[in-house]
């Protein structure tokens, strides 16, 4: 706590109740740094609590319960981030505002991003390129790298768990599988205004070092849309046999 000016440079934070967890310090710079294997109901890779104004780019949050938390947390900058595999990749509190999240990679997390609240003055592109999503269906007509439709990173399963964190064992349900589908096809669906308005086609650091591939997509959860469309097509078939009879 209340250490201005800190600089956190080419370190490893692994298997720890608390990965880098820092209070009350403006103007840090943490670099470079590897953050692996922290679990925990209460564990974070990298944790900051009124923090504002610092820059952090090019380390490796891997295999966490929760790669980032934010709360209190003001200006900060995040570029050149590897943040893949974790529960959580982004937790952030309405307490905070103008953090810029551009050129970082989110790569098969559970839940790429969670707010607490619709509005956000949290941004998570540069006005020229954003970030790159593993989950996003992304195309490029033009070929520059940048897709052509803005990507919303939070979805709607994510903003009621981060309220009702019990709702988590539903996760990969077929009810929850379909309403990611819903919420692509029709963005109102959207329960947060944080988009990423110029989602990346290919991860900033090519291959992940850790686990998957960065470049390997998550399967469609074709299975489950499918037997969930039967389930709900020999429901409608019930309920039209028995205003028949």
């Amino acid at each position: 706590m209340y250490c201005q000016h800190t600089r956190l440079l080419d370190n490893r934070f692994t298997e720890n109740a608390a990965g880098i967890a820092i209070m009350f310090s403006n103007h840090l710079a943490v670099e470079r740094n590897l953050i692996t294997h922290n679990h925990g109901s209460r564990t974070y890779g990298l944790l900051l609590r009124d923090c504002s104004d610092g820059d952090f780019h090019d380390n490796q949050l891997v295999d966490n319960t929760v790669a980032l938390f934010l709360d209190g947390s003001n200006r900060n900058q995040f570029h050149g981030n590897l943040i893949q595999d974790n529960g959580w990749g982004l937790l952030l509190f309405g307490s905070c505002a103008d953090n810029r999240w551009a050129g970082n990679d989110f790569i098969q997390n559970d839940y790429p991003v969670a707010l607490d609240m619709r509005r956000t003055r949290n941004l998570f592109d540069d006005g020229a390129r954003g970030n790159y999503w593993s989950e996003a269906e992304t195309y490029d007509l033009d070929g520059d790298g940048v897709g052509d439709v803005p990507y919303g990173p939070v979805s709607a399963f994510a903003f009621v768990s981060k309220q009702y964190p019990d709702l988590s064992l539903l996760a990969k349900s077929p009810a929850v599988a379909a309403l990611g589908v819903a919420e692509r096809v029709f963005p109102s669906l959207r329960p947060s205004e944080a988009v990423d308005s110029f989602p990346l086609t290919h991860p900033v650091g090519g291959r992940a070092r850790f686990g998957r591939a960065a470049s390997a997509r998550p399967k469609p959860a074709w299975a489950h849309v499918v037997a969930f469309s039967a389930m709900l097509m020999l429901g409608m078939a019930g309920i039209v046999g028995a205003r028949r009879r």
